[in-house]
């Protein structure tokens, strides 16, 4: 009787544990499987990504440095040139190989019209010199980025860009609600990455400990009811 009543204590308290988290595991499941994720989720329906450009030549100044990378990108203020040295600095030319400067708001405002393929208006475009706030507490969706360009529209997508006009990525809704309860999903919450946290751990030693307490209890209920069975069948 004592055995019975501490399975059973365990199988209950386990249970409250569990239900929360297979509620929010089936939950997510819907969602990842309901919404489509290349297009509403990253945002691809929203934005044409910014084409490609060949590297332009450059003066001799930059071809002689020791550089890490070299990669020439479309931004609001036409071909960019991002230069990174060995020591992981990167520095913005423009086609001519002149320095280039922080792009101006009307110029973030006509290549984030540019790019954005929806018919929503454009709502507002600020400058983020500090990173916003988690959303619940739980998502940061520049992934804690600050100095960069914000444009929203009116359907709520939010474009970033960096200071010289490099578009970086588009934000959705979507990809809040889907962050949100990935993060749930595999109990990590601070950069959601972690497969294989303690958390995750330990509910999933509780799991198994709540299917042995509950295979127990079932087991003894059946020879509790065979039993019973067997005595009205005398």
């Amino acid at each position: 009787m004592a055995f019975r009543n501490l399975v059973w204590s365990l199988h209950k308290y386990i249970s409250y544990f569990m239900f929360a988290q297979i509620f929010l595991w089936i939950v997510g499941g819907v969602l990842f499987a309901t919404i489509p994720f290349e297009s509403l989720v990253k945002g691809k329906v929203y934005v044409q990504q910014p084409s490609a450009v060949a590297i332009p030549n450059l003066s001799s100044i930059l071809i002689t440095q020791e550089l890490q990378s070299l990669q020439s990108h479309t931004t609001a203020q036409g071909t960019g040139i991002q230069v990174r040295n060995l020591e992981g600095h990167s520095v913005w030319y423009d086609a001519q190989g002149q320095l280039m400067q922080a792009a101006s708001k009307q110029q973030i405002t006509l290549f984030a019209d540019h790019i954005y393929q929806a018919d929503d208006p454009l709502h507002s475009v600020n400058w983020l010199s500090e990173s916003p706030p988690k959303w619940l507490g739980l998502v940061d969706e520049i992934g804690g980025m600050s100095g960069i360009w914000q444009a929203q529209f009116e359907d709520g997508v939010r474009l970033y860009f960096t200071d010289v006009g490099k578009f970086i990525t588009v934000r959705t809704d979507y990809w809040l609600w889907y962050d949100a309860l990935w993060r749930l999903h595999i109990m990590d919450y601070s950069n959601g990455e972690d497969f294989n946290n303690w958390l995750l751990r330990i509910i999933s030693w509780l799991g198994l400990i709540f299917v042995l307490t509950g295979l127990v209890l079932s087991f003894n209920a059946f020879k509790r009811t065979m039993k019973k069975m067997q005595r009205k069948n005398r």
